[in-house]
């Protein structure tokens, strides 16, 4: 049974209160529907709405907003009223919201985003029952730390559960925010967030009238045959083309008017212009400095017609060579793409070396960029059943990127995925609670990660904490990357096998996989006791994680020994994996989901290890 509250306002009675919409628009009158419904379910008690000022109403719960950049709110009382007002509209939106949380709402999951999910309703929680009172001196002030806050994960897929999570961006156009949630802060020209150097001056019309806007690879200039996404970079030190990129950039403008950002970045590709000038720049400025100098020459122009819009640029694969060479344009935003970034330790750990040089690059990066945004890559292209082990490094990383004054954050998680067995709607779940509030103590980062699992995974969720927390301190000293799951030394050098094969996924010794995994299956089975139909499906599906993890590192020896019981056991349990993934509609390698079309289920013999994961990844780590 859902819990029920008796809520009073300052010790008058809830239903003797009406809400008011102060400012009446989309946002603000969408979030007084909010406000009433979720009023409605905890209580059991309507309340009217009523629109425009009510001077000569005491008790009310006022909705207002006004029109400030920043996001952010304050709930307080002025007398007997309540007071929640939002900085802008979305920010009305999220008054509320915090409000509902104060008396025991939880937000956890979006409704699933396809008809077959099994978990298909949102998960939201009333944690409170009995008496709530909201006193006199009741007061909360908020505001951003983050201009911008998205993520790419299929858990962030519905705009109704962003706003809840305070996500307020839409990039890649994957969603759409409509201004009933208060809009969202948005780049030029939908589905041109990055990589568009191909998209402003295309190839297809410039590449015969004037090669010399492009890169010069091995003494040629090659337009023909090239498409936009795989075109050469454009020749960074021919200033020539930047009448082109402008002119394209205000076409954009004009279709998107309201737009915040407009990106001026390099093709995902590593097609960087080796003319005589361009090696000279490179020298002197290296690949960074060199596109740094080319997008202010763009960023000086465009600013005539557009001084309130950011122009954004990558730090991504050659160009994450940051130095201080070149100071960007006042108008120039960097988005820094930390592709080689260790996961199982905080970017502010100085006992990792990687992450040592990682901190030194955003670090340079704020001395010469006014405004910082990250792409952060919080899962593996290359294995993307992997859970990684970064759980409880992700607050110090987020509070550190704060620290360094980034002002945005995209985060992708398993792009294109239906479902997947790595936590993912926890990891939603904290990644919004910490865009919103990177100095959260671990106390209460703590209680987040604990009212989710209990919320989400029923009343065997300690075992699945229990898990957590062995998988996420397995091997404190262990270093890896995102893109691929490499594995890192202490040195920041790739680790390597005899044959001189880089490691993967190796978080603990061969030896201990089993017995892990063993004792792993053994907390999920202490977990699915008593557990109703919805949450046995949603701790399968993470479940699964263990077992590919464990054939991934013993299939292959098992396979390739004498023991042909050992041998048809092994087949059987991959093929009962691969049956597993293609029933929740899980991904294997990046853009690859499990099917019964898929080549491994011509031969399940095959070891998992030698499944054909994505190993060439425009930008990644440089192992090809």
């Amino acid at each position: 049974m859902e819990n029920k509250i008796f809520l009073t306002l300052t010790g008058e009675r809830i239903e003797s209160y009406a809400i008011v919409v102060k400012t009446p628009n989309e946002a603000t009158v969408y979030a007084a529907s909010e406000l009433m419904q979720y009023l409605l379910k905890a209580t059991g008690k309507a309340l009217s709405i009523l629109y425009g000022e009510q001077k000569t109403l005491e008790n009310a719960i006022e909705i207002a907003c006004e029109e400030k950049f920043k996001d952010g709110f304050s709930l307080r009382f002025d007398g007997k009223k309540l007071l929640l007002t939002g900085n802008n509209e979305r920010s009305a939106l999220y008054a509320v919201y915090e409000f509902l949380e104060r008396i025991g709402w939880r937000f956890f999951t979006q409704k699933a985003q396809y008809e077959c999910a099994p978990q298909g309703y949102a998960c939201e929680k009333l944690l409170t029952s009995g008496n709530v009172d909201i006193p006199q001196d009741f007061c909360v002030t908020q505001e951003a730390v983050f201009d911008y806050r998205d993520g790419s994960s299929f858990a962030l897929g519905d705009v109704g559960f962003c706003a809840k999570m305070r996500i307020n961006a839409q990039t890649w156009g994957s969603k759409r925010f409509p201004p009933a949630l208060g809009g969202a802060r948005t780049f030029a020209y939908r589905g041109c967030e990055g990589h568009t150097f191909g998209k402003l001056v295309p190839i297809d019309v410039y590449g015969k009238t004037n090669p010399e806007f492009f890169a010069e690879l091995d003494g040629v200039r090659k337009t023909d045959g090239v498409t936009w996404d795989s075109a050469p970079q454009l020749c960074l030190t021919n200033f020539n083309s930047v009448p082109v990129v402008v002119s394209t950039m205000k076409k954009w403008m004009e279709v998107t008017p309201k737009a915040e950002y407009i990106s001026v970045s390099q093709n995902d590709n590593k097609l960087f212009c080796q003319c005589e000038k361009c090696r000279s720049s490179y020298e002197k400025y290296g690949y960074f400095g060199t596109l740094i100098r080319y997008v202010n020459k763009v960023a000086k122009v465009f600013e005539k017609d557009y001084p309130n819009v950011k122009i954004h640029t990558y730090a991504y694969s050659k160009t994450d060579d940051i130095n201080e060479s070149v100071k960007a344009h006042k108008n120039v935003m960097v988005q820094w793409c930390p592709t080689r970034m260790c996961r199982n330790h905080a970017l502010s750990d100085k006992n990792c070396a990687l992450n040592r040089a990682n901190y030194k690059k955003l670090e340079t990066l704020s001395k010469v960029v006014d405004e910082i945004f990250i792409y952060d890559y919080r899962h593996c292209l290359r294995y993307a059943m992997l859970h990684f082990t970064d759980l409880f490094t992700l607050r110090d990383t987020v509070r550190t990127y704060a620290d360094l004054h980034v002002k945005g954050i995209f985060s992708e998680v398993n792009i294109h995925s239906l479902n997947q067995c790595t936590f993912e709607e926890l990891r939603a779940y904290l990644f919004g609670k910490l865009l919103w509030n990177p100095y959260m103590s671990e106390e209460e980062y703590d209680r987040h990660i604990d009212e989710f699992l209990e919320g989400y995974y029923g009343k065997g969720w300690r075992h699945i904490r229990e898990y957590l927390d062995k998988w996420s301190s397995i091997n404190p000293k262990m270093h890896y990357t995102s893109f691929y799951g490499a594995m890192i030394s202490d040195d920041a050098k790739y680790l390597r096998d005899e044959q001189g094969n880089p490691i993967y996924a190796q978080f603990m010794p061969k030896e201990d996989v089993a017995p892990f995994c063993d004792w792993a299956n053994a907390k999920f089975d202490e977990a699915l006791k008593d557990a109703d139909y919805t949450t046995r499906i949603r701790l399968e599906i993470v479940r699964t994680n263990v077992i590919w993890y464990e054939l991934f590192h013993t299939m292959k020896d098992v396979m390739s020994g004498d023991d042909e019981n050992a041998k048809a056991d092994m087949t059987k349990r991959c093929k009962d994996l691969c049956s597993r993934m293609r029933k929740y509609m899980m991904k294997y390698t990046v853009y690859i989901g499990m099917s019964n079309t898929t080549y491994m289920y011509d031969d399940f013999s095959m070891p998992v290890s030698e499944w054909h994961y994505a190993s060439n990844i425009a930008g990644g780590d440089p192992l090809w």
